[in-house]
């Protein structure tokens, strides 16, 4: 098995920093990542600079499309333009949907560019619970998995026919069978359990292994796409682990996001970065 040990990307402590994507574009390169419970979109470009939109509500994510990013709060899902970085607008009210202390958690694209999302609590004090929706062309959504405890991580693989899925208080990852066609998921079945922490966000790299964040276990588990295997390990200076990417020169770089809620280490809720020995694929962007 490999080690690694990340390092100190921006020494910033975020509350709850998350959903981290990396987008290369032809002039610019830029890392993105919320921090959920502040409320903040963050945004940090190759050359440093540093771009930061407070929507007002907690933020599960924020997923890029063309021209902008999908910004998925409590009360609904907006869009940020790019041509307009200080103003969100309402895309998907999701007020009716949501109790009054859900909201949304990590949501990303398939491949078709279609947002998959899902729902957790935002307030203490209720049982942990929500759904994994597919967003339908009309607005409205499908529930391809309900009743998940926290929805995490997800990823798809090169072939298009399997997905994966963190639901981080089951301590598990999961892999179901994946219609491309018109992104339904079957098939349930358990990837590997976690141990010493719960599964959190996810991705995956360009021979179809899973990197998962372990929120409690101050580290990054690569696992076989196919057994489960625990491959590699990069070794964390923070305790709650909640997400990474792809990014770099060469796709070989990990961003990592952490929390610093309730938190007291030196890098808690900092974000870090580390080299691998493998690449990673361009997150899929949504089509709208």
């Amino acid at each position: 098995m490999r080690k690694y040990v990340a390092e100190i990307f921006d020494s910033t402590k975020y509350e709850l920093a998350e959903s981290p994507f990396y987008i290369k574009g032809k002039d610019d390169e830029v890392f993105s990542f919320v921090d959920i419970t502040a409320g903040k979109f963050i945004k940090i470009h190759k050359d440093g600079r540093r771009e930061e939109f407070c929507l007002g509500e907690e933020m599960g994510s924020a997923v890029p499309y063309n021209g902008g990013y999908l910004l998925a709060g409590t009360k609904g899902l907006y869009l940020l333009s790019d041509d307009e970085p200080s103003n969100a607008r309402l895309y998907v009210d999701l007020s009716s949907e949501f109790e009054s202390y859900r909201r949304c958690n990590d949501c990303k694209s398939d491949p078709k560019g279609r947002l998959y999302f899902g729902s957790s609590n935002g307030e203490d004090g209720y049982e942990p619970g929500g759904n994994l929706y597919l967003l339908n062309e009309d607005k409205s959504f499908t529930v391809l998995e309900a009743n998940t405890l926290i929805s995490n991580g997800m990823a798809w693989n090169k072939a298009c026919d399997k997905f994966f899925f963190s639901d981080s208080l089951r301590h598990a990852l999961f892999v179901f069978d994946y219609d491309v066609n018109n992104g339904i998921i079957s098939n349930k079945k358990v990837l590997c359990e976690i141990t010493d922490g719960a599964s959190d966000g996810l991705c995956i790299d360009d021979e179809d292994n899973i990197w998962v964040a372990i929120w409690g276990g101050n580290r990054i588990e690569q696992r076989s796409g196919i057994t489960g295997e625990l491959m590699s390990v990069i070794d964390v200076d923070a305790k709650n682990v909640t997400s990474c990417c792809f990014g770099g020169d060469d796709n070989k770089t990990l961003y990592i996001t952490t929390s610093g809620n309730d938190q007291t280490g030196e890098h808690d809720g900092c974000i870090f970065t580390c080299k691998v020995d493998i690449s990673g694929p361009q997150p899929d962007k949504l089509v709208l």
